[in-house]
Parts: C-alpha cells; structure tokens; sequence
C-alpha cells in the first residue's frame, strides 16, 4: 500500500498552559468579566463559590477534541443557570410563564425593551471590555485574573451576599453608614425572618367590621378608582409631582404592598383584613375579608367598569375568584384612547366614567360600590392618533397628565349632578419609571419603594358637605385596611349632616401598616428605618440603600 494514502492516527496537542500549569480560559474571560463588572455596579448578585468551580470546569486540561465538545455543551447552559441564579430575575417557574405572555407584545414594544437593555452606554462598554480584552489577553493571562477576583469575593472581608442593593435616593430611605460599609450582622438577618413572620400573625387577626348604615343616613355610593402604573416616584420623574385632582384625604406613604396588577387587585378586593403574605393571595380569604362582599351585605350593589377587556393575564378571572362576580360595563361605545402593549384597546377614562355615571343615575337601587380599573398609564402604551413613538416612557408625562385631566372632568360631572358619592383613588402600583442597577426601566419583580409607595385620595361629593379647605395629609404608613377603616367610619355616621363630615378626626383612628411588600420573586420589608430585601426564599436579607 502507498505511504502516502495511508491514515495518519490522530495527534492530539496539548493546550497550551499558563505559569501555574492551568490552560486558559479563553472567550470564557469575557464571560466572568462581564459577570464581575456587573457586580461591581450592584446589577448582579454574583456567586464566586460556584464560578469558582465553573472556572475549574472550564480550565481542566483536556486532550481530546470530542472531550472538549462535550465540557462546552454542558458548561453553556450551566452559565446560564448560574448568571440566572446571580440575577435578579424571578424564579424559572414564575419567568417561563412570563415569557410565554411577551410573545403577545407587540414589536414596537419589544424592540423598546430590547432598546432599554441594551443601552448606548452598555454596547460602548462591552465594545471596549471586548477589544480590552483582545490586548491584554496577549500580555496576560486574563483567567488567573478572574480566578483571583473571585477568589477575593468568596473570602474577602465583605461577603458578597451582604452587599448592598441601591435603591432610588426619591424613596428618602435612611442611608445606614455602617451597615453599608461592613454589611448585616447574622443576627440582624435571623431576625428579620422572625420579624416577617410576626408580622403576618399580627396582620392575621386584623379585621375590619362594617356597621349597618341608620334608616335616616344619607345613602351614598363608592367608587374605587383603580389606577395601574403610578407611585409617587413616578410622578416626580415625569414632572407631575403635584398634579393630583382635589382630594378631602392624601395618602403619602400608602404601601401597595405588591408590583403587579393581579395581586394589587387582589389586594384591594380583600382590605377589609390584615395583609397577608404573597402565596396566601393564591388560597380562598375569610368571609369576612372581601370588602365589595361586606358591603354587598349593607345593600351596596357590585358594579365593574374598566377601560380595557381584562383578558391579559387572565385579569378579569383574578376578579371573578375574589368576589367580583358583576359583569363589565359595555365599551362598544367608548372610543379608543391608546393601544396597549399587545395591541389591545385602551378606552378613554373619562368616557368610560361618564358612561357609567350617566347609566347610575338611571337605576332606582339606592346604594352602588362600583370598581373601576385602568390601564392608560401601563407600560407600552401608544396613542391611537397623533405622532407613533416607541418610547412610551417619555409619553408616561401625557398620559399622566391627561387621566388627571379626566379625572378632575369625572369629578365636575359629579359635582354637578348633586349626587353623594366617596371616590377612593388607590393605585396598583408604580410604573417603575426610573429603574434601577437591578431592574430595567418597567420592570417591577423587586418591589422596592419607588414602586409601592403610592399616592392614594379620597374625596367625598354632596350638596349637603362642608368641605375641608385644604386636603388632609397622613403622612404615616398604612395600607389597604385603612381604606377599609375609613369608609366603615363614615357608614356609622352620617357625613351630610351639617359639622359632621371632618376627614382630619377620620384618619387619626386609622391602623399603621408596616411597610412588607411581595412578589413571587422578593419581599422588601422596612425595619428600624431601613429597607431589607429577601430573594426567594432565602434565608438571608440584604439591606437596600439609597
């Protein structure tokens, strides 16, 4: 046989190593340094055990070709568990599902979202760590670097799993210097758990009983206004800080207590008892704890209005498994204000108001609590006419200020009517405007201050009323039982009878709530002046600041 067609065996070569005998890391430096940059801005809670042990599985000297195949199809999808697992994002169980609803966006919003990650300042940066990179990996070898960097975390004097999370100076949350500068004590973090749990004992024999209005008592209706997408550090960001209607009652540091739209309605639904924890939204409430469902008994009837068709995550079922049971007003006739992030529509709020106060006036049943809920302020929105722009953060400002704008035109049509109604304004929760190191612009799965700290009014209408010159502020925090608290006062008493409606005497009697907000992903809880934050479910705390 010829020499030359003969099959030569394989020569395998051995990578080439580094002084301490490792093989280098290769592309897999610009991984590890993308995940420390991160960190060190406070975008990612990194983990330097298990990229320690990533690095060790990637730097292991293998000589055969199919060997290395394999590592990288294993160590691909470890990485991404593990960047996963570093972030701040919800659990797979909760971000699959979350997934399968972005395919129902629109593209102009997903090309927005796309465009809010990937910022202008973060390509430049991860250009020049790229080309960074390329120079220095010919110098250096970049993965003893990376090895001693997180080397450093894991047995540093700081522990990474106390670093502190930043959260936006607006919330005017007390900076701990110390605690920033060398982190929790263990014992702080013990506690803490302690403290959440006494905190849903104690919130779990509040209950707020509704007394029979008097045969000779004025009837009037409610109406809660549920507004998506609104905290105070939204509309100081958009430059509406003072651009609420004219409340009797302002509400400055009202916890939401969640940052999103299902467990806020949820929520509201159920204030007539203590606040519960996020898991127990998902279980059936006391009889007692549904609030449409106690007034109901005291001769209200249940009406729903909304501005949008309530079939985006399933909405309107949460309505119907806590007791809103009435069907939503027709919108056949209302025009179209936005469209929403998947295309849906977006009525006008003060035509679907009006629609329905027009409706009210007609029907002989003397007392109605009415529950309305809107989307105009949600993230994605678009204007149906007019100028398309795929930033609907810079559009928040005129949306904002138009719902205002209906609302004051809502409340002049009660005014005129001469009828007695008590508006309730209490909003879902923030839109996350401003962001965060941890959360894009919009993203809500941690909720931190600046999204649960929620401007809420109250205002009632009469002919027979002796209205406050000036709105009362309760500057202290509470929730959605003090909403419950306020209207059983003014049921046991008759506020149109002359000198009787005095909102300044309702709200001293009104329940603290300490500040514990929940989503599937997080609980954010305010202790001894300072805001701590629990990632599912574990067992340490780490203190945010501002």
């Amino acid at each position: 046989m010829n020499a030359s067609t003969e099959e030569k065996p394989e020569v395998t070569q051995p990578v080439a190593a580094d002084p301490l005998g490792l093989p280098g890391l290769g592309a897999w430096n610009l991984y590890f340094l993308v995940k420390l940059l991160l960190h060190f801005q406070g975008s990612l809670h990194l983990r330097p055990w298990f990229n320690l042990a990533l690095v060790a599985f990637l730097a292991y000297p293998l000589t055969h070709r199919w060997q290395r195949v394999i590592r990288l199809l294993l160590a691909i999808p470890a990485a991404i568990w593990l960047v996963h697992a570093e972030s701040f994002l919800p659990a797979w169980s909760q971000l699959l599902p979350s997934l399968q609803l972005m395919a129902g966006f629109d593209l102009d919003y997903l090309l927005e979202l796309a465009g809010r990650a990937l910022t202008p300042d973060l390509l430049a940066l991860l250009v020049l760590l790229f080309f960074g990179y390329l120079v220095l990996s010919r110098y250096i070898r970049l993965g003893v670097v990376v090895s001693a960097l997180l080397l450093y975390l894991a047995i540093g004097p700081v522990p990474s799993s106390r670093q502190a999370l930043p959260v936006s100076a607006r919330t005017n949350t007390p900076a701990v210097a110390s605690q920033a500068a060398t982190g929790a004590s263990t014992a702080s973090a013990v506690n803490l758990n302690e403290t959440l749990q006494a905190f849903y004992r104690e919130e779990k024999g509040r209950q707020v009983r509704f007394p029979l209005p008097g045969s000779q008592a004025a009837p009037f209706d409610l109406l809660f206004l549920h507004v998506c997408s609104l905290s105070w550090d939204d509309m100081q960001y958009a430059g509406k800080a003072g651009d609420l209607p004219a409340f009797d009652v302002i509400f400055k540091q009202f916890n939401s207590a969640t940052s999103y739209s299902g467990p806020a309605a949820i929520r509201l639904l159920r204030a007539s008892c203590g606040q519960r924890s996020h898991e127990a939204l998902y279980k059936p409430a006391g009889q007692g704890c549904y609030l449409f469902d106690a007034l109901a008994e005291l001769g209200f009837r249940k009406e729903l209005l909304m501005n949008h068709d309530g079939h985006f995550d399933d909405f309107i079922g949460v309505l119907r498994g806590n007791r809103m049971e009435a069907a939503p007003l027709s919108l056949e006739e209302v025009p179209v204000a936005y469209r929403a992030f998947d295309g849906s529509p977006i009525h006008d709020d003060f035509s679907v108001l009006k629609t329905w106060w027009q409706k009210r006036q007609g029907e002989p049943v003397p007392r109605v609590v009415a529950y309305y809920n809107t989307l105009s302020l949600h993230d994605g929105n678009r204007v149906v006419s007019g100028q398309r722009s795929r930033d609907s953060v810079t559009g928040y400002g005129r949306r904002l200020g138009k719902l205002m704008g209906d609302f004051r035109a809502f409340f002049r049509e009660l005014e005129q009517s001469g009828r007695r109604v008590l508006v309730v304004m209490v909003p879902e929760h923030g839109a996350a405007l401003r962001g965060s190191r941890f959360q894009l612009q919009g993203m809500r799965e941690i909720p931190t201050p600046d999204i649960t700290r929620v401007p809420v009014g109250i205002r009632l209408f009469g002919p027979e009323l002796t209205r406050p010159a000036s709105p009362v502020v309760v500057d202290k925090p509470v929730s959605y039982l003090a909403l419950s608290e306020y209207v059983s006062a003014l049921l046991a008493q008759d506020p149109y009878l002359p000198q009787q409606y005095r909102p300044d005497h309702l709200v001293q009697t009104l329940s603290e709530t300490r500040p514990v907000a929940e989503t599937a992903t997080a609980v954010v809880m305010k202790d001894a002046g300072q805001y701590w934050i629990r990632l599912r479910e574990a067992e340490d705390w780490m203190p945010l600041q501002p």
